[in-house]
């Protein structure tokens, strides 16, 4: 038997030196000849940092159970409680979604399971549908949510500071004709489902920041019942709030791949405007925004495209880069489009800020002109409750910025 060895080591803060304590976390046993089945290590970190989680799938066999190992510690990496679990569906109609840990120390995961065969739809219906597990050192939760009607793309959770757990993503209807935002509401004291709600993205909350030319165009396109364009919303993410309530965000975007007559692929990825919602913690949605975005790019696998945004006392801020022209919005909706480092000279990175209304604010923080240095959206992070980190690079140089609230 080979083992597969997690290790964990700590490093000085002050002086970033790796400290002389390397010691075994968990270790997975496998077959000599199973070096692609082997077995793999992940972790999360529960919001108030005081709970970290290491869970490991284990080797498998084609057509049996899932099964993970998982490992509850506290911030010192003492040992809190851990177990083995199965999912109880083979292995190939089952689409695991990753674990997450809350302040309390239980477990969370969220799975897609198909029916019978992996395959989305059958007859135009989902054929599908999402389970939510939790466990904790003594207890497991199931909970099964099949949609008939709507199509769940995805699902995400989060906790909030009651230990209710939400289910979120973006869903679409049967034949597209409609989208939107869905909610789920577990709690975290029965475990029962408190509350189901769709949020649907209406003509008006879809065709706003466009042009007079655009909206005409999209509001007759919704009247035949289709999609008013064909950019997709991708889920980014939720923020729950402290009173309950949560931030839904969504970005729209699109990747078109072209062939020329020699075979030579070229995508273009178009990442546009962000999309949030405001739910209060009775499930209604006290207000919507959308900033106006236009980036488009070509085969650089986006790398400088999306934003990250970070949460300071109830503030949303977006970073993300921007055409200089842009800073200041024109009244007609008309936007300029951030091209990627080919342009870098038109290159701005803005801070789009909103209030605990919905109002939002832009500002300039550099440009690329004169540095030639990008800021890398997605690699940002958030290291304490009010900084915010950012990665730059050039095509030969990296820098990392350091954003105080």
């Amino acid at each position: 038997m080979k083992k597969n060895i997690l290790f964990v080591q700590t490093i000085d803060k002050s002086t970033l030196k790796i400290n002389s304590d390397l010691k075994v976390v968990e270790e997975i046993s496998f077959e000599e000849n199973s070096k692609f089945n082997s077995g793999g290590f992940h972790y999360a970190i529960s919001e108030d940092k005081s709970k970290v989680l290491i869970y490991y799938y284990l080797p498998y066999e084609r057509k049996t159970f899932d099964t993970y190992g998982i490992c509850v510690y506290d911030k010192t990496l003492k040992p809190l409680w851990e177990k083995e679990v199965s999912f109880q569906h083979n292995s190939e109609l089952h689409k695991f979604g990753g674990f997450l840990v809350d302040n309390r120390g239980e477990v969370h995961c969220s799975s897609k399971v198909y029916l019978n065969k992996a395959k989305h739809s059958i007859k135009g219906k989902p054929n599908y549908f999402y389970e939510v597990l939790s466990y904790s050192a003594d207890e497991e939760t199931k909970h099964q949510f099949k949609i008939k009607e709507n199509f769940l793309n995805g699902m995400s959770l989060a906790v909030n500071d009651n230990f209710d757990l939400f289910c979120t993503g973006y869903y679409t209807v049967e034949q597209e004709n409609g989208e939107g935002a869905y909610l789920f509401r577990i709690s975290g004291d029965t475990k029962k489902v408190l509350s189901q709600n769709f949020y649907e993205f209406d003509i008006d909350f879809l065709t706003r920041n466009l042009t007079d030319k655009e909206e005409s165009k999209a509001r007759k396109r919704y009247k035949k019942e289709q999609y008013p364009d064909d950019y997709k919303f991708a889920f980014r993410g939720i923020r729950v709030k402290k009173d309950g309530g949560v931030f839904l965000t969504f970005e729209e975007y699109k990747i078109i791949v072209m062939e020329d007559s020699k075979g030579k692929k070229r995508r273009s990825y178009y990442y546009n405007d962000i999309s949030i919602l405001n739910i209060s913690s009775n499930d209604e949605v006290m207000w919507t925004s959308k900033i106006p975005k236009r980036q488009r790019t070509i085969d650089d696998d986006a790398k400088y495209s999306s934003y990250v945004l970070s949460e300071v006392d109830g503030k949303l801020h977006f970073f993300f880069n921007d055409n200089y022209k842009n800073l200041n919005l024109k009244p007609n909706n008309e936007l300029e489009k951030f091209t990627g480092y080919r342009a870098y000279k038109d290159a701005l990175l803005v801070k789009v800020s909103l209030d605990n209304q919905g109002k939002q604010t832009r500002e300039a923080l550099y440009d690329a002109k004169d540095s030639k240095i990008l800021n890398r959206p997605r690699l940002g992070r958030r290291i304490s409750d009010n900084e915010l980190v950012l990665y730059n690079a050039s095509r030969k140089d990296k820098q990392y910025t350091k954003v105080t609230f």
